[in-house]
Parts: structure tokens; C-alpha cells; sequence
């Protein structure tokens, strides 16, 4: 059998296949694998980098690599994922230990966030100054259905100065 076609040739060839996919030169892979070094070292690495089996091994190794990276995001992404579920659990665990500790404002607190979360309970608030928006209960369905739509503002309907909205 000629050198270097035998289980080792083959066997070292792999070796110089991954550590070309892992990002080596071919000398340094080939230094990895085991190769003498001699005065055409360097050509041969090159030559050796460049044969079929050797590039179809770095693809193969190139792709098997992607896939794990991928496979651990996948993973990564379900560890942190934040639901709406995830979110429930860990206020009833703030819950819990808010009442072990007897801090009933701190319980009062987490069972909110968790009426809030479920839907069960819905936080409104206005924004802008007190009666701000109370021009708006006064407007016909069309003018409400205009400021809805963008077509009209609240400076419009204040500069309008409709009986109705003042």
C-alpha cells in the first residue's frame, strides 16, 4: 500500500480536515496531524488541504458545527424564554416567600402583577391633564370616528370650539 494511503494517511487526513474546519492553516493542521516537517512542508500541507476528501470532511465538519451552534441557541432560547406562564410562576413565587416573610404589601403586590398577567386584572390610567380627554365623551360618533381614524386632532376640536365640546 503506498504512504499515506493506509488507516493513518486516512486517519491523519481527518485530523487536518477538522482542524481546517475549526480555523487552523493547513500548515498548522498538518502539524496537528502529525506530519514531518521537512522543506516542502508548507507545499504539501497546501496540497494535502486542497484533496477531495479532505474538502468534503471540512464541509462535513463545518456543517455538523453549525447544527450544534444551532442546537444550543434552540436551547438557550427555551432557557430564557419569557411567557406569560413563566412570568405567573415567578410572581407566585415572589407571592410565597412575601408572605413567609409576613411583607403583606409585597404579597398584596405580587398577586396584582399576576391578576395583571392573566388578564384578569387591567390597569388603566390617564395621561395629560385632569379633564383633558372629557371633550371627547362630548363628540358625535362621525367627529369620534374621525379622531380615531388620524383625520382630525385635539387641537382641531379645540379650535373647532363646537358648542358641544366646550
Amino acid at each position: 500500500m503506498p504512504k499515506g494511503q493506509g488507516l493513518r494517511g486516512v486517519a491523519r487526513r481527518k485530523i487536518v480536515a477538522r482542524e481546517i474546519a475549526a480555523g487552523k492553516s493547513s500548515e498548522e493542521a498538518s502539524r496537528i496531524a502529525g506530519y514531518p516537517d521537512n522543506p516542502s512542508f508548507a507545499v504539501n500541507a497546501s496540497k494535502r488541504a486542497a484533496r477531495p476528501d479532505v474538502q468534503r470532511w471540512v464541509a462535513e465538519y463545518q456543517e455538523a458545527a453549525v447544527k450544534r451552534i444551532g442546537e444550543h441557541q434552540d436551547a438557550a432560547a427555551k432557557r430564557n424564554e419569557i411567557t406569560v406562564d413563566s412570568l405567573i410562576a415567578e410572581a407566585e413565587e415572589e407571592r410565597q416567600e412575601a408572605m413567609r416573610l409576613g411583607q403583606i404589601s409585597a404579597a398584596i403586590a405580587a398577586t396584582r402583577e399576576k391578576g395583571v398577567l392573566a388578564g384578569v386584572r387591567i390597569e388603566r390610567r390617564e395621561s395629560g391633564d385632569p379633564g383633558e380627554f372629557a371633550m371627547l365623551e362630548k363628540l358625535s360618533p362621525a367627529e369620534l370616528d374621525a379622531f380615531i381614524a388620524g383625520e382630525i386632532t385635539l387641537e382641531d376640536l379645540r379650535e373647532k370650539g363646537s358648542g358641544k365640546l366646550n
